[in-house]
């Protein structure tokens, strides 16, 4: 008997129910005024209001999963040819095509996933700058972040192809 698998729907679900608390429970530390931008020194070059702000990180960390999951959910609509995945005719034959979408979305909410803990953290290295004075990025933590996601990102393209690799 298998074990069941950890389900990305809950753990997304549980991302944003931690974002939208972060969002909350910080949103009076922000200045009225935010920088949003940053050069390669750390120093800002982009501001924007508070509530701006706030609404931008709402619609980055909820919608992009979403749209993520909607791009992968239309490879069901597309002719073959034009989907990029191993082995695609095996996975997206007509037989499989119904198990291979829902592994397709069940992907696409790991990637969600790290997508949302990446806003996630620009939202904290940012909020960590515009409470400086004066307001500077710190880049040795944008670097880690960045890295982290990339590194994140690298593993699930290799547990997308190993998954789709061989026909079964």
């Amino acid at each position: 008997m298998s074990q069941p698998r950890l389900s990305p729907l809950w753990i997304m679900f549980l991302l944003w129910v931690l974002f939208g608390a972060l969002l909350a429970a910080t949103y009076d530390q922000w200045p009225e005024h935010v920088a949003t931008h940053f050069n390669l020194e750390g120093d800002p070059d982009g501001w924007m209001g508070r509530e701006t702000n706030i609404a931008v990180y709402l619609a980055l960390g909820f919608a992009m999963p979403l749209i993520l999951y909607g791009i992968f959910s239309l490879v069901g609509i597309f002719p073959t040819r034009f989907v990029n995945m191993p082995q695609r005719d095996y996975w997206l034959a007509p037989e499989r095509k119904a198990v291979t979408m829902r592994e397709l979305r069940r992907q696409s909410l790991w990637l969600g996933c790290l997508m949302l803990l990446f806003f996630a953290g620009l939202y904290i290295l940012a909020l960590e700058a515009n409470q400086q004075n004066p307001v500077k990025l710190s880049v040795k933590s944008m670097l880690l972040l960045l890295g982290g996601f990339l590194s994140g990102v690298a593993v699930w393209v290799v547990l997308f192809y190993r998954r789709f690799w061989k026909a079964e």
